[in-house]
């Protein structure tokens, strides 16, 4: 029932700020909209084949695949944003059974109404989870994850600062974040937070976003974006979500990518063999060469 409260919530405050837009459409002809929309679609192969090799080694293959796609509206008052990230990945070594190396499904909607030439009044979802089980390998038997476990889903209103077209920050006083354990072995753990035996945790406090783009030199782009979350109960644990990607096109369809992903919680466990368990700076990157494909 929250989530359908959030999204309704999400929903409205767009129906009333495009009816304001609408009125001043009517007042004023010349006042332009339009629509601007994308997608993309990337597969990165790696791979090793060693026959006699003296130095040792193993064979491997490794897919990595990227979907990311975008859908905008500009109005003289009123802006919408909506993007899209899917990414999943594979590897097989041999003597081992395939593995998972990557899974990453990533949604967020952003309202904005114009207060002034460089501040909006903002509203922003956001939706975060998995498609496939998790598992702390060599251990295959018991996953640590999966689809909905865990889920974030965020509901937040704000002020958003763009000096530059490629450059803005999102001020959320008032930041709702739910955390979605829906496996029931991890919900009786308590995993991510979740009081042991329930499904949900509900979190207030403030968010910070901060998106910025830019193209360092010909063929060389960079996006990065960071999330900064605290709960008003636990003001000192700030939550950080850090991602990066550093892109060079060598051709129109051969593409190489860097991607880089952080990620502190308070609320998530991990375990280290001779150490406490408790949080930790969680790391991911990946790079490879592969083909990109432009959707739309």
């Amino acid at each position: 029932m929250k989530k359908i409260t959030a999204l309704t919530i999400h929903i409205l405050l767009f129906a009333s700020f495009a009816s304001a837009e609408s009125v001043d459409e009517t007042e004023n002809d010349t006042i332009t909209s339009d629509w601007e929309q994308g997608a993309e679609m990337n597969f990165d192969l790696s791979q090793i084949s060693l026959s006699n090799w003296a130095s040792g080694g193993e064979n491997s293959i490794a897919l990595n695949s990227h979907f990311t796609s975008f859908m905008n509206y500009s109005g003289e008052t009123l802006g919408w944003e909506n993007s899209l990230e899917v990414a999943y990945g594979l590897i097989n070594r041999e003597h081992e059974d395939t593995r998972k190396s990557n899974d990453r499904v990533e949604f967020s909607s952003k309202i904005n109404r114009k207060a002034s030439e460089r501040w909006d009044y903002s509203s922003l979802l956001s939706f975060r989870t998995q498609m496939a089980q998790g598992f702390d390998y060599p251990n295959d038997s018991i996953p640590i994850s999966d689809f909905l476990s865990p889920g974030y889903i965020g509901l937040s209103v704000g002020m958003n600062y763009r000096p530059y077209d490629d450059y803005s920050i999102y001020f959320s006083p008032i930041a709702g974040r739910t955390t979605i354990v829906r496996d029931e072995e991890l919900s009786e753990k308590g995993a991510f937070g979740v009081t042991p035996g329930k499904n949900a945790k509900h979190d207030f406090g403030g968010l910070i976003r901060v998106n910025y783009k830019t193209e360092l030199m010909e063929n060389v782009s960079a996006v990065s974006r960071l999330e900064l979350f605290s709960d008003y109960s636990r003001p000192t644990q700030v939550n950080m979500d850090l991602t990066g990607r550093l892109r060079l096109d060598i051709n129109d369809y051969v593409k190489a990518n860097l991607f880089i992903h952080m990620i502190y919680d308070h609320d998530t466990m991990i375990e280290i063999e001779g150490e406490e368990v408790g949080p930790r700076l969680q790391l991911k990157q990946t790079f490879g060469l592969g083909f990109s494909f432009n959707l739309l």
